[in-house]
């Protein structure tokens, strides 16, 4: 029988791969500045090269993912704000020519107790489903009140009849889905003693409630 990997071992696949997409990274920086200086106008170059830019954030975003479920929680008081900036950026490259507006509306001196990479690693999931939900123009904002998180966005609305089994083990209404997103979400918020709910999900905007939340 084989043995799983160890931590060590999971540990040093995260930083190898980590090393090799900031080799990517890397040259593409250098290829657009060579092209730069060259006063060099490809827009198939161009074109090329923020596909494979984007890729490499998707592939970022992946490993924090991957990351966030192996770690043991740490939970600090970190910057809500900021942490979104990234979550959207990251977000841009999942967007796949599309029209969406990312709204960042948390005041940049709301401080949250979280743990920084599950934290970002939920929004990152609920943001991607979001921008997967529009269809080509559209909006996803986050915002908060007193105790809790929103995640907002305006497109397709979530089905009546399978609204209280999403965040269950295994289910998905994507073809190529693998059911473990929103589960994964929850059981992340979970183990920061936070929670989620659906809120609502109709024509106009489907809304996610992340709850129990320490602002400071």
């Amino acid at each position: 029988m084989s043995k799983l990997p160890s931590d060590l071992q999971k540990k040093s696949t995260f930083h190898e791969i980590k090393n090799q997409v900031s080799v990517c990274n890397l040259y593409i920086e250098i290829i657009k500045k060579t092209l730069a200086k060259e006063n060099i106008e490809n827009d198939t170059v161009n074109r090329a090269l923020d596909t494979i830019s984007n890729s490499v954030k998707a592939i970022e975003s992946s490993m924090q993912e991957l990351k966030a479920q192996f770690v043991p929680v740490n939970m600090k008081t970190i910057y809500l704000s900021p942490l979104i900036n990234d979550v959207f950026l990251s977000c841009v490259s999942y967007a796949d020519g599309k029209e969406i507006t990312f709204l960042n509306d948390v005041s940049e001196n709301i401080n949250i107790v979280a743990d920084r990479d599950k934290l970002y690693s939920v929004l990152i999931n609920l943001c991607k489903n979001a921008v997967e939900a529009i269809e080509q123009n559209g909006e996803v904002k986050i915002y908060t009140d007193s105790d809790s998180l929103y995640i907002e966005n305006n497109g397709r609305p979530i089905p009546e009849n399978v609204r209280n089994l999403i965040f269950e083990d295994g289910f998905t209404t994507k073809e190529s889905g693998s059911g473990l997103g929103l589960m994964l979400v929850k059981k992340l918020l979970n183990s920061q003693h936070f929670d989620i709910e659906l809120l609502s999900s109709n024509n106009c905007k489907t809304i996610f409630k992340i709850k129990n939340v320490t602002f400071c």
